[in-house]
């Protein structure tokens, strides 16, 4: 079944993952995701949750790319 939540790890994870493969530093990558933005920035304990192997990925891409997540608000999507 897929979520919204889904969707957004895959996007972080494929975003840690380019910067990773093209030797990418200092990259700054942002999620209108609250709640992706907790998940990675929280080092609790997620052995019960449902997508947990791909947080853990994530966090380990995050940590290994050395990008930082940033949360924005929605609205600072829009193009203009």
């Amino acid at each position: 079944m897929a979520s919204v939540l889904k969707a957004e790890l895959w996007g972080i994870r494929h975003a840690f993952k380019l910067c990773l493969e093209r030797g990418w530093t200092n990259v700054s990558v942002e999620t209108d995701s609250y709640a992706v933005y907790e998940f990675m920035n929280d080092d609790g304990d997620v052995k019960n949750h449902p997508e947990k192997i791909l947080i853990q990925d994530c966090r380990t891409m995050l940590a290994k790319s050395g990008a930082t997540l940033n949360h924005t608000l929605r609205e600072g999507n829009k193009c203009r």
